[in-house]
């Protein structure tokens, strides 16, 4: 994977865990110290495959469950915008009311 990968980034990472593997440590840790952004349960799920067999089903797990996330966190980031446009057009109108209409009613 280091050799096929396009991105800076990846290349040297998968290159370190390369390394480290051919060391004898152990895959988790490589990945752990490869410092590859993926959440916490990502590393613990590889260690638990390492420690079981299983170490394809965990990280195709693992896979899964970062892909939900991400779905999920783009559905909400959908459904919020436009609740948000809504309070900052209230928050607007309700600031050129007292700007303008108030004073002007206030004059007379």
């Amino acid at each position: 994977m280091a050799k096929s990968s396009h991105h800076p980034m990846l290349t040297g990472a998968f290159a370190g865990m390369e390394r480290s593997v051919r060391r004898g440590e152990s895959f988790s840790s490589a990945l752990r110290e490869a410092g590859l952004p993926v959440p916490e349960y990502f590393h613990q799920l590889v260690h638990a495959g390492e420690a079981t067999g299983r170490l394809a089903e965990s990280i195709r797990g693992g896979v899964e469950q970062f892909e939900y996330d991400q779905r999920v966190r783009h559905k909400m980031t959908g459904a919020m915008i436009y609740p948000a446009v809504l309070v900052t057009s209230g928050i607007a109108a309700v600031g050129i009311i007292f700007m303008w209409v108030v004073p002007r009613f206030g004059a007379c």
